[in-house]
Parts: C-alpha cells; sequence; structure tokens
C-alpha cells in the first residue's frame, strides 16, 4: 500500500548515491560526550546549563581515547569470572560496532567505516563467559582476500586506485557493524543501508545475509533502530531510501513472535529522506526527518566522500512522518523547525489529548559536517569536539489530528547520546532513561560516563570513570526475581556495558545497579581482550548458552571457513552442529 505524505521538506537528487550515505548516521556518536574522576558523584536537580555545577575536569585523556579506534586482534571465547557478578543478572548481553580500521596497507580514515564485530557475554547459572566475532560480511570477505580497500566509504576512506578507482563507483558495503536483534531465537548483526546478516548467537559465527524468510525483497533495506512493542508483543523495523529524482521511500514492517511478517507498508514523502532511528506507539510509527540535501556532482566524479556532498539546511522545516500501524489510515507529517536528529529516546501516546510526546536527542546544526578533513590522517586523530554541534534531550507534543506541533521543552541541556530506557516501556509513558555523556558542561566532547534522568522529579545523577576510561552505550538488564521470572518495575534492574581502558589498552565488563548508578559499577570484570569503542547493543533476559558447545561450533565454522569440506550443508548439519539449533 502507497500513500503520500504532505508538507515542504528538501531538495531531490540521484538515487544511486542513497545507500552510501545511511553511515553518516553515526557522526553523532562521535561527537557525543565523556567523563569524570571515577566515583564522583553529580546529581543533578536543575534545568539550565549555566545552573549546573561545574565538574572538577573538562577534559578527558585525548591519547587513551584515540586508541579506542584501534583494530580488534583477535576472535577468542572464554570463560570469566561470574562471581563478581550480581546472582540477580541472568542472560545474554550482545553488543556491535566498528572493530577494524585498516584493511592490509590501506587505513580506515573514519571510525563508522570499519567492519562490524559482534562480542557478548552471556550470564546463567553462576557462570559466565565471553566471546567476540567479526561478521563475514560479502566485503569483508572480498577485502580480506584482496587485501586492500574495495568500496568507497561514505565519510573518509576511498576505494583504493586513486580517483579512477571512484569516479562514477557507487558500489559500497555493507559493514553489519550498527546493531543487533535477537527476535524469534534468531540473531542478526545490522546495517542501516543493506539486509541483516544473521549469526550464531552462540558462537557468532556468520551464517550470511538474510532475507527474513522472505519478508525483504531484492531492493530492500532493513534500519538498526528496531522498536519492540513490549505489550504486542511484536517487532517493528523501518527502511528509507531515495526513489530517483522525485522523491523517498519510507517502508515499515512489523512481525509477529514467530517472525511471521504481519504488515509492510511503503509510505512516499518527498525530498531526501535521511532517518536514522524512530519511535513507536500504541497506534503509531513516529519517524523525523531533518532537512538536508545533497550535491550529487562531486561525489559521483569521486571529488568528495558523501559527508562532504550534504549538506545541512536550518532555515527548512524538519517533518515528523507520523505513520499508523493499522496499515488503514492515511499518515501525518508534522513540521517542526530545523533540526537534526540521531537518535530517538521513547514516544507514546497521552490518552486524554491523543498527543504523541516523542523523545529525542536533537542538535540544532548537523552532526554529519565534517569540514577540511584531512584525509591523510583517521578523523579520530585530528577531531576537535570543541568546534562540533552540542545536543539537547528534547521532548515534542505532536497533535496527528490538525498535524502541528503543539508544544516542546528541553529535558536536559547538556551533550548526551545513545538514550536508554527499560524495554517494558517502550511505547509506554515512562519515568527513567539513561544516557551516555561527556565531562563537558558547555560544548560537546566524548563519551565518557553515565547519567541516569527521572522525568518526573527533573532529578539527575552521574558516575564518570578515571579519564583514561570510557563507557560505551548503556543496556538495561530487568533483576531476575526469587520465582525466576523477571522485575517488570521501571528502574529495578542493572545497567550493563564495557568500560574501556585506553591508556593500558584493557576492557572490563561493568554492571551497575539501574537505581543508583552514581554509586558506580558494582561489578567490573576483567576480560582477556581489549574491546574497541563500540556502538549498540541489547540485553535478551534469560538467555543462555552452553560454554563447551559454543566453543564447538566456533571450531566447526572456522573449519568451514577454511574450506575443509568440499559440501557444507545450509544448517551446518554437515559438521555435526544440529545442537545450535536444538
Amino acid at each position: 500500500m502507497r500513500s503520500s505524505l504532505c508538507g515542504a521538506l528538501v531538495p531531490q537528487d540521484s538515487d544511486t548515491t542513497m545507500r552510501v550515505l545511511w553511515t553518516l548516521l553515526y557522526s553523532a556518536s562521535l561527537a557525543a560526550c565523556l567523563r569524570l574522576p571515577r566515583g564522583r558523584v553529580t546529581p543533578l536537580r536543575v534545568s539550565t546549563v549555566d545552573e549546573m555545577p561545574v565538574t572538577a575536569r573538562e577534559t578527558w585523556d585525548d591519547a587513551a581515547f584515540k586508541r579506542g579506534f584501534s583494530t580488534m586482534q583477535s576472535e577468542d571465547i572464554y570463560e570469566i569470572d561470574a562471581s563478581l557478578l550480581p546472582e540477580e543478572l541472568e542472560g545474554t548481553f550482545f553488543k556491535n560496532g566498528h572493530a577494524k580500521f585498516e584493511v592490509g596497507e590501506d587505513k580506515i580514515l573514519h571510525p563508522f567505516e570499519g567492519d562490524g564485530m559482534v562480542s557478548a557475554v552471556t550470564i546463567a547459572d553462576g557462570k559466565a563467559f565471553f566471546r567476540n566475532k567479526f561478521v563475514r560480511t560479502e566485503g569483508f570477505k572480498r577485502e580480506q582476500k584482496k587485501g586492500r580497500v574495495l568500496y568507497r566509504g561514505t565519510f573518509a576512506t576511498p576505494k583504493s586506485g586513486g580517483i579512477l578507482a571512484n569516479i562514477f563507483n557507487t558500489e559500497s558495503k555493507n559493514l553489519a557493524n550498527t546493531h543487533v536483534l535477537y527476535w524469534a531465537n534468531k540473531f542478526f548483526a545490522l546495517y542501516e543501508a543493506g539486509k541483516p546478516y544473521k549469526v550464531d548467537p552462540a558462537s557468532l559465527s556468520t551464517f550470511g545475509e538474510s532475507t527474513l524468510g522472505g519478508a525483504l525483497k531484492k531492493q530492500d533495506w532493513f534500519a538498526a533502530h528496531y522498536k519492540i512493542d513490549p505489550k504486542s508483543k511484536t517487532l517493528l523495523n523501518f527502511s528509507s531510501k531515495a526513489q530517483g529524482l522525485d522523491g523517498s521511500t519510507i517502508t515499515t514492517y512489523e512481525f509477529d513472535e514467530e517472525f511471521k511478517l504481519l504488515q509492510r507498508r511503503d509510505i512516499s514523502i518527498p525530498g531526501w529522506s535521511f532517518i536514522h532511528d524512530m519511535g513507536i506507539t500504541e497506534n503509531h510509527f513516529v519517524l523525523m526527518q531533518p532537512p538536508m540535501t545533497f550535491d550529487v556532482v562531486p561525489f559521483l566524479l569521486g571529488q568528495k566522500c558523501a559527508v562532504e556532498c550534504s549538506e545541512f539546511q536550518p532555515t527548512q522545516p524538519s517533518m515528523f512522518h507520523v505513520i499508523p500501524r493499522d496499515g488503514k489510515r492515511e499518515p501525518v507529517s508534522i513540521p517542526a523547525p530545523g533540526h537534526f536528529v540521531f537518535h530517538v529516546g521513547n514516544a507514546f501516546e497521552e490518552p486524554d489529548t491523543g498527543y504523541i510526546v516523542f523523545d529525542q536527542v536533537e542538535s540544532s546544526e548537523s552532526l554529519l559536517s565534517i569540514d577540511n578533513i584531512d584525509k591523510t590522517k583517521p578523523l579520530w586523530e585530528t577531531t576537535d569536539f570543541a568546534k562540533l554541534a552540542r545536543n539537547t534531550f528534547k521532548r515534542y507534543k505532536l497533535d496527528p489530528k490538525t498535524g502541528r506541533v503543539v508544544g516542546s521543552t528541553t529535558l536536559y541541556d547538556r551533550c548526551s547520546e545513545f538514550p536508554v530506557v527499560n524495554p517494558e516501556f517502550v511505547g509506554r509513558p515512562y519515568r527513567y532513561v539513561w544516557s551516555s555523556i561527556p565531562p563537558t558542561t558547555k560544548t560537546n566532547g566524548a563519551l565518557q560516563g553515565l547519567l541516569k534522568m527521572d522525568l518526573e522529579t527533573s532529578e539527575r545523577w552521574t558516575w564518570f570513570p578515571e579519564e583514561y576510561e570510557f563507557l560505551s552505550e548503556a543496556c538495561y538488564a530487568p533483576r531476575k526475581l526469587a520465582d525466576g521470572s523477571f522485575s517488570k518495575e521501571e528502574d529495578d534492574g542493572f545497567i550493563v556495558t564495557y568500560l574501556l581502558n585506553g591508556r593500558d589498552m584493557k576492557s572490563e565488563f561493568v554492571v551497575f545497579d539501574a537505581k543508583e548508578i552514581q554509586k558506580g559499577p558494582i561489578s567490573r570484570v576483567p576480560l582477556q581482550d581489549f574491546i574497541p569503542h563500540g556502538l549498540h547493543g541489547t540485553f535478551v533476559p534469560g538467555l543462555a548458552f552452553d560454554l563447551d558447545k559454543a566453543k564447538r561450533a566456533s571450531k566447526l565454522f572456522t573449519m568451514a571457513e577454511k574450506n575443509k569440506w568440499n559440501e557444507v550443508k545450509s544448517d551446518f548439519s554437515g559438521l555435526g552442529a544440529n545442537f545450535l539449533f536444538e
């Protein structure tokens, strides 16, 4: 079903560049925020930056931060010390992110052009184990075989071979480096501009690109920021692609618990669709489109990377696209003053008014812009965070009946990113949000600390590690109760993530009490491996795997990759690996 959304947007360009553009949607992560001394508590109960207490130091160990963009050198699977973990924490923590920053002698110049690596920590029955593995995309395998960069990067990295290799070359690589999805006992690595890659959740070995049982057509993509509706127990996602020179198409998907496609809807919108994340409510998808243009000519001529060819249009309106989930009612486009967005906190409907409440991290300037980039050095070597646009956490109230914004308020006016809520409260009224923040009070910075906000009382609590340590994006994990169920209370659980020590090149799996993050980690479990700065992850309560079986599966997959069998069945039964699918 195809419908048309109304509203003034931005000019259109050629469809050939849109696949490459989608990696742009991660500049905000690099431009996000950092840290403070370990254990320092900064409870914040005020609403403006000027009123907030200034932290002890506004800087971080920049050399340690830069070391976080070092290539992961090993793929391992090993037991970790479960005695350090709370007994009420049970399940599997999955994480994805860029982790390879060179191909042969060629350097990757922007972190978001690095190949994806999935890592995981499983905790169950008094035991825990870690594993990590690169996603074997077709592009990854080709480049490993040839030993050079074979695809043009979105941000900075050219294809090997000079200008002649880049001119009119619009082929891009599915990096599978953005997020992970566990649904209907299946596990995937996700990327904006491509199909999901199916991965074995036990060993993290790659099966291959997936059409989700035929739900995705040949040219379809599957965005990285899906949402799971805890009430309907359905999976919702979208994709957004340019269609020639006359606009774009937003495609929405909804799947049941068995991964059966319940509904797909294609919506035509004018202009370039540049959407990275979305919110859902009981009855709607809600997507925010920044006003962007793209100059296709220098990109096609191989003169500029896609980032340099994109331009934010602050005087043009941003558009909130409200798409009914019933597949019958017409979508509505709601204009708002021009602003830029990567990540959404949450959305829900007010029962009395019918208004949609939509919380997002936004900026008045584009976080894609990379001016005068030095293409002889990786971006993280030259970035000046003080010159990057800072963002705020802002709430909008949208009226889908009248098609207008009826109100907005700033919930947090310091820099923050990666807002996380309890998954049981996605699409519902909620009180708490956890985010990644910097130690800086008035400027941007590298992500380092942790923030908890109470949206009812405006109370805020923070924790920062040492200046050479950096927290990755947080994930919420519910507390396991005595009866074996998991707590439904909004902050009765844990915040789990990795902590990177860039000075000593070490990493830890860390756990916070979600109620009192300001007290610092209640568990810090050393890992054998250094984990680079990552992107998005998820925690699956109660999901457990056997370490020995996972090791065996990993070994079998590795042997298959080395072509030690002439023929391997798609279910790997030829490897004696049927236990993977029990």
